[in-house]
């Protein structure tokens, strides 16, 4: 492996401890796990939050399976997952654009940190992307392990991002 490869797996292994803990201090203090005041989510953004988390559940389970010996296919894989949430994540950004000028001056900050906390998970996401890509054979199963993680952190905030848009959305009508 290269140096500046393992610096940088390195650098990522000791921010993992930090991140587990934003992600737990989101969770617990979001509410999230917990039931759910009202039932008020349309229908539709219901059975697409559902399809989505299956889908990503699949993509998952999936890459879990690859060994060094199927890179080339978990890195396929991998980059598909990549383009799917840079989508997802678009359509929020292009959701809060539409709807900025009716917004509350705290619910803007509130979604710009929301979509800047997203884009930086998203990017280091692609940092354990390229780890994988460039890991060694003996490297594999633990940069693979921590891309899992990064997407699944990801995965959750961006459900939780989501549901604070929809939230927002119903305060301000």
């Amino acid at each position: 492996m290269k140096p500046n490869m393992a610096n940088r797996i390195t650098r990522i292994h000791a921010s993992l401890p930090g991140l587990l803990f934003g992600a737990i201090f989101v969770l617990m203090t979001s509410g999230a796990g917990a039931a759910p005041a009202d039932d008020t989510a349309p229908p539709a953004e219901t059975a697409d939050t559902q399809a989505l988390q299956k889908d990503w559940a699949q993509a998952l389970a999936t890459l879990k399976q690859y060994s060094a010996a199927q890179r080339d296919q978990a890195m396929i894989e991998a980059e598909a997952m990549l383009r799917n949430m840079d989508a997802r994540i678009d359509t929020l950004e292009a959701r809060a654009r539409d709807e900025w000028t009716d917004l509350s001056a705290s619910v803007r900050q509130q979604r710009e940190a929301t979509l800047r906390g997203l884009r930086q998970q998203r990017n280091e996401l692609a940092e354990w992307y390229g780890g994988m890509k460039h890991s060694s054979t003996d490297a594999w199963g633990s940069v693979k392990q921590g891309f899992i993680e990064a997407y699944g952190t990801l995965r959750d905030s961006f459900t939780e991002a989501r549901a604070e848009f929809n939230e927002n959305d119903q305060q301000s009508q």
